[in-house]
């Protein structure tokens, strides 16, 4: 295991990998904060815009006294509203116009327009837009989400009450063009992240192949093996590093061929060596065995004394040649 951690293809790889995982991320928080400052700079403003100018006609057309008896409760002017903001809605191309009676801690739909989704009678969360102080002034919302859905609302007090005029877009296209771009983002990063890895392991794979070969190769020929062949085609490094290598494998042939052949030298010299050791010492045993022979003849010859006689050849002096040159050159 702790070879494998070691590996140089499994360093590689975590190294692209952060590398691409960091730059991927960088690049989706880049595109997506990009998407949205495009967004919040040329759709929000249009609907900022829409919103005002609608609201501001539904103000000015509204009547003012039947929506202050509908606020009260009377029910009489409930169609003549309702049927103006009906108008207005489609008018605009809005969502919904509502009237709202703000109370402490809620506000109460107390007429709205024939298609929309709220009720009368329904409640709902106070917005900070809603608290508008002077009659005939305006506030936008922000980008909210209630149980209506997600919307975006323009607020303008009523003269006489504390009643407000509510025109509402629906912006649940922008959230889902936000969640859209948010998850485009992720994909793109997921499949860059993919593709890195897999060039990565294709990448370390060409330069760990290649040190692997060369590491069998070391292997084999520690082990007194030197018929190994390196086959590693390209032109970069590692392919420099395996002809060179390759190189150094055949000049060591080579040498040890060199080496064998010397050696053979040696040994062919060692053994006429040898042989001449033993015929020089075979020649000193020999003349060893000839000086005592001499030794026994001198002592014959002084034993005679000055007599002329020759003396009769016998045992091992009669068939010794040595005794018969040294008598013959003694007479």
């Amino acid at each position: 295991m702790r070879k494998n951690n070691r590996s140089i293809g499994r360093k590689f790889m975590l190294t692209f990998a952060i590398i691409t995982i960091l730059s991927s991320i960088l690049y989706c928080t880049s595109f997506y904060f990009i998407a949205m400052g495009i967004i919040d700079k040329n759709v929000m403003p249009q609907f900022d815009e829409v919103l005002h100018t609608s609201s501001r006609d539904i103000y000015r057309g509204l009547d003012n006294t039947q929506a202050l008896q509908l606020i009260k409760g009377r029910e009489t002017s409930r169609f003549a509203v309702e049927s103006y903001l009906t108008k207005k809605v489609e008018e605009f191309h809005l969502h919904t116009a509502y009237i709202l009676d703000i109370q402490e801690d809620k506000a109460v739909v107390v007429g709205a327009n024939k298609d929309s989704v709220m009720k009368i009678g329904d409640e709902l969360d106070i917005q900070e837009a809603m608290n508008v102080q002077d009659p005939g002034k305006q506030k936008i919302s922000e980008l909210y989400r209630d149980q209506y859905g997600i919307h975006k609302t323009a607020y303008t007090r009523l003269s006489g009450s504390n009643a407000v005029l509510a025109v509402g877009m629906d912006a649940t296209f922008i959230k889902e063009k936000e969640e859209e771009i948010l998850w485009t983002g992720l994909a793109i990063m997921a499949l860059v992240i993919v593709i890195a890895l897999i060039a990565a392991y294709l990448n370390s794979q060409r330069i760990v192949k290649p040190l692997k070969k060369l590491a069998a190769v070391t292997t084999s020929m520690a082990q007194g093996d030197l018929s190994q062949r390196i086959t590693i085609t390209g032109r970069d490094e590692i392919a420099e590093l395996a002809t060179s290598f390759q190189t150094m494998i055949d000049e060591l042939k080579e040498m040890i061929t060199k080496v064998q052949s010397s050696s053979h030298g040696v040994i062919q010299g060692s053994d006429q060596i040898y042989q001449s050791v033993n015929t020089f010492q075979q020649l000193i045993e020999h003349s060893g065995s000839s000086m005592l022979e001499v030794e026994k003849g001198s002592t014959v010859i002084a034993g005679g004394g000055g007599r002329r006689e020759r003396p009769r050849y016998g045992g091992n002096f009669g068939r010794n040649s040595t005794y018969r040159r040294l008598f013959s050159r003694g007479n």
